[in-house]
């Protein structure tokens, strides 16, 4: 069984100094919302092998927030411009070439993709994930390329 850990970046300032909304960066409640959720799945030794980001700068500081408090390596961490502006295709895309090794695997995004994603997989009762929500959902197969065929089904859900 695998198991997959769907998290909405942190809070974030609303214009970036570049003009760029890649570059916009969290707020301070932003990054303690952040160590607070990971801290919480910390205590309760929910952590995953490996981590991967959407390459916009508020989702690489929450992964990196939850990367550090859960006690991860930064090799540990990785980046995909896909879960930028993400589709469901996007996720698919990602999760379908996760190593079969990593029995964990957590993936930082944003909305209104991550959320649509979450509700793709009816789990559970419909969500809408605010900033650092996160979702765990269980993969009935031990292989991530089998993603979208196998059952699927509610582990968690954690607002903030």
């Amino acid at each position: 069984m695998k198991r997959l850990i769907l998290v909405r970046h942190a809070e974030t300032e609303w214009h970036a100094p570049s003009g760029k909304d890649i570059d916009r960066l969290l707020t301070p409640k932003g990054l303690a919302d952040a160590h607070n959720v990971a801290t919480g799945l910390r205590l309760q030794n929910i952590i995953p092998d490996h981590i991967y980001s959407s390459s916009a700068k508020r989702a690489v500081q929450t992964a990196e927030v939850f990367r550090d408090v859960l006690s991860l390596t930064p090799s540990q961490l990785s980046t995909r411009d896909i879960l930028y502006n993400p589709t469901l295709i996007s996720f698919f895309s990602v999760i379908e070439y996760i190593p079969d090794d990593v029995e964990t695997a957590m993936i930082f995004s944003h909305n209104p993709g991550i959320t649509e994603f979450c509700n793709e997989q009816d789990v559970c009762p419909q969500v809408r994930l605010s900033p650092c929500d996160v979702l765990g959902l269980e993969l009935l197969s031990e292989k991530w390329e089998e993603f979208r065929i196998a059952e699927k089904r509610f582990w968690f859900f954690r607002e903030v």
